[in-house]
Protein backbone atom coordinates (compact mmCIF):
# COMPACT_ATOMS: atom_id res chain seq x y z
CA UNK A 1 0.00 0.00 0.00
CA UNK A 2 1.26 3.48 -0.79
CA UNK A 3 1.65 6.17 1.85
CA UNK A 4 -1.33 8.50 2.28
CA UNK A 5 -1.28 11.65 0.18
CA UNK A 6 -2.96 15.03 0.28
CA UNK A 7 -6.30 14.88 -1.62
CA UNK A 8 -6.01 18.58 -2.48
CA UNK A 9 -9.16 19.60 -0.59
CA UNK A 10 -10.28 19.79 3.08
CA UNK A 11 -13.41 17.64 2.81
CA UNK A 12 -11.81 14.32 3.86
CA UNK A 13 -10.11 15.60 7.00
CA UNK A 14 -10.97 13.55 10.09
CA UNK A 15 -9.81 13.53 13.70
CA UNK A 16 -11.57 10.49 15.19
CA UNK A 17 -11.23 7.83 12.51
CA UNK A 18 -8.64 7.01 9.85
CA UNK A 19 -9.74 8.21 6.40
CA UNK A 20 -6.68 8.51 4.18
CA UNK A 21 -6.28 9.19 0.47
CA UNK A 22 -3.98 6.82 -1.45
CA UNK A 23 -2.80 6.36 -4.99
CA UNK A 24 -2.36 3.24 -7.08
CA UNK A 25 0.09 4.68 -9.60
CA UNK A 26 0.11 1.74 -12.02
CA UNK A 27 -2.93 2.53 -14.15
CA UNK A 28 -4.10 3.64 -17.56
CA UNK A 29 -6.47 6.14 -15.90
CA UNK A 30 -5.35 9.80 -16.13
CA UNK A 31 -5.09 10.14 -12.33
CA UNK A 32 -4.27 6.52 -11.50
CA UNK A 33 -6.67 4.75 -9.22
CA UNK A 34 -6.88 7.07 -6.29
CA UNK A 35 -8.89 5.76 -3.36
CA UNK A 36 -9.69 6.33 0.30
CA UNK A 37 -8.93 3.84 3.04
CA UNK A 38 -10.65 3.96 6.42
CA UNK A 39 -9.88 1.74 9.36
CA UNK A 40 -12.01 1.05 12.45
CA UNK A 41 -10.92 3.13 15.48
CA UNK A 42 -9.57 0.04 17.31
CA UNK A 43 -7.91 -1.55 14.26
CA UNK A 44 -4.33 -1.04 15.48
CA UNK A 45 -5.06 -1.97 19.10
CA UNK A 46 -6.89 -5.21 18.24
CA UNK A 47 -4.43 -7.10 15.99
CA UNK A 48 -6.07 -10.50 16.59
CA UNK A 49 -9.53 -9.35 15.56
CA UNK A 50 -10.81 -10.12 12.07
CA UNK A 51 -12.27 -7.10 10.31
CA UNK A 52 -14.56 -7.14 7.27
CA UNK A 53 -13.53 -5.27 4.16
CA UNK A 54 -16.12 -2.95 2.65
CA UNK A 55 -15.51 -1.76 -0.89
CA UNK A 56 -17.58 1.22 -1.99
CA UNK A 57 -17.81 1.64 -5.76
CA UNK A 58 -19.15 5.08 -6.62
CA UNK A 59 -21.16 5.87 -9.72
CA UNK A 60 -19.70 7.34 -12.92
CA UNK A 61 -20.87 10.85 -11.99
CA UNK A 62 -18.61 10.74 -8.96
CA UNK A 63 -15.46 9.85 -10.88
CA UNK A 64 -12.51 12.17 -10.59
CA UNK A 65 -12.10 13.91 -13.92
CA UNK A 66 -9.92 16.83 -12.83
CA UNK A 67 -7.00 17.26 -10.46
CA UNK A 68 -8.00 17.36 -6.76
CA UNK A 69 -11.61 16.40 -7.55
CA UNK A 70 -11.64 13.24 -5.38
CA UNK A 71 -14.21 14.89 -3.11
CA UNK A 72 -16.86 14.01 -5.71
CA UNK A 73 -16.67 10.38 -4.56
CA UNK A 74 -17.09 11.03 -0.82
CA UNK A 75 -20.43 12.91 -0.91
CA UNK A 76 -22.58 9.76 -0.63
CA UNK A 77 -22.65 6.19 0.63
CA UNK A 78 -20.03 4.66 2.92
CA UNK A 79 -17.63 7.66 2.74
CA UNK A 80 -20.42 9.99 3.88
CA UNK A 81 -21.17 7.68 6.81
CA UNK A 82 -17.47 7.62 7.79
CA UNK A 83 -17.21 11.42 7.66
CA UNK A 84 -20.43 11.83 9.65
CA UNK A 85 -19.22 9.27 12.22
CA UNK A 86 -16.11 11.40 12.69
CA UNK A 87 -18.26 14.48 13.28
CA UNK A 88 -20.51 12.55 15.68
CA UNK A 89 -17.45 11.46 17.69
CA UNK A 90 -16.36 15.12 17.75
CA UNK A 91 -19.64 16.05 19.45
CA UNK A 92 -22.00 16.94 16.61
CA UNK A 93 -25.38 15.52 17.69
CA UNK A 94 -26.83 15.40 14.16
CA UNK A 95 -23.79 14.91 11.93
CA UNK A 96 -23.86 16.07 8.33
CA UNK A 97 -21.36 17.02 5.65
CA UNK A 98 -21.32 19.85 3.14
CA UNK A 99 -19.27 18.82 0.12
CA UNK A 100 -19.96 20.66 -3.15
CA UNK A 101 -20.64 19.10 -6.50
CA UNK A 102 -17.63 18.84 -8.78
CA UNK A 103 -17.32 21.94 -11.01
CA UNK A 104 -18.34 19.94 -14.09
CA UNK A 105 -21.67 19.11 -12.42
CA UNK A 106 -22.50 22.54 -10.98
CA UNK A 107 -25.53 24.15 -12.54
CA UNK A 108 -27.19 20.80 -13.15
CA UNK A 109 -28.32 18.36 -10.53
CA UNK A 110 -27.43 14.80 -11.58
CA UNK A 111 -30.16 13.52 -9.24
CA UNK A 112 -32.94 15.67 -10.70
CA UNK A 113 -36.04 13.58 -11.27
CA UNK A 114 -34.87 10.87 -8.86
CA UNK A 115 -36.14 10.49 -5.30
CA UNK A 116 -37.78 13.88 -4.98
CA UNK A 117 -35.29 15.84 -7.10
CA UNK A 118 -32.98 16.27 -4.13
CA UNK A 119 -29.25 15.95 -3.74
CA UNK A 120 -29.21 14.36 -0.31
CA UNK A 121 -25.47 14.51 0.24
CA UNK A 122 -25.81 17.17 2.95
CA UNK A 123 -28.76 15.47 4.72
CA UNK A 124 -27.83 14.49 8.29
CA UNK A 125 -26.98 10.89 9.11
CA UNK A 126 -28.71 9.37 12.13
CA UNK A 127 -26.31 8.60 15.01
CA UNK A 128 -27.77 5.08 15.09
Amino acid sequence: MTAPKDPGHPYAQTSNIVFNFHDQPISTAPFGYEHYISLPPTYNTSPDKSWPMILFLHGAGESQRAKNESYASIRHGVPKIILCYDKYKAGMSTPSIDIPLAPRLRGRNPNKGKSGDADLSSAPVSPE
